[in-house]
């Protein structure tokens, strides 16, 4: 389910509290996109392994000569304060 226009840039913990005590349906996970400087990541990096903080951060977005790349990533239970981005899509329970 895609994030209604409402709810961007609100909490997290707002989303959460809508969806189940109006709609009974549960969210467990946000599938979020960003770019990141794969030059950049590729050169901090020690495990190989991104973290959701990492592809967010700042550093790794620039686009100075460096290889931008549309990542993919899944966030499960978000921190209640996790602000929500127009092009998240929420994986919910539900009847």
């Amino acid at each position: 389910m895609k994030v209604s226009k409402y709810y961007v840039g609100r909490k997290y913990s707002k989303f959460f509290d809508n969806l189940a005590t109006r709609r009974h349906i549960i969210p467990v996970a946000l599938y979020r996109t960003c770019k990141v400087n794969l030059n950049k990541y590729r050169g901090c990096s020690k495990t190989g392994i991104p973290s959701a903080d990492s592809y967010n951060s700042a550093q790794y977005r620039s686009d100075d000569k460096g290889i931008l790349k549309e990542m993919r990533y899944v966030v499960t239970n978000p921190d209640k304060e996790t602000k929500l981005k127009e092009d998240d899509i929420v994986f919910v329970l539900a009847k």
